[in-house]
């Protein structure tokens, strides 16, 4: 059905990047949302980070738009940042979440 990634940036700053993928067949379904929205209240509630962020291909609608969803603010853009199977660049989009944010959400 589809991964949920994360990687610990930063201990001290209590900072954590979270990624997905999931299977097209899944995708639209509301899957991927709940999914990561469940990673993301238990990293906010339970583990007490201060900062998520996430990435993504700008053209990658879907996978920002999820991103928007949860709530995260888009941060930057990396201007042709990243090369993917079809040897093009791309520019990345990078987003985020604060915990005070995350609280806010209600």
């Amino acid at each position: 059905m589809g991964i949920i990634c994360l990687n610990i940036e930063s201990l001290k700053f209590k900072r954590v990047e979270i990624g997905y993928r999931f299977h097209t067949d899944f995708h639209g379904k509301g899957y991927a949302f709940e999914a990561t929205k469940c990673v993301v209240d238990f990293l906010f509630t339970q583990v007490k980070i201060h900062k998520l962020l996430a990435y993504c291909v700008a053209e990658h609608h879907g996978s920002y738009k999820l991103m928007e969803k949860l709530g995260m603010q888009r941060e930057a853009c990396l201007r042709q940042h990243t090369k993917l199977a079809d040897k093009q660049w791309h520019d990345e989009l990078i987003y985020g979440l604060l915990a005070q944010e995350y609280k806010n959400q209600g």
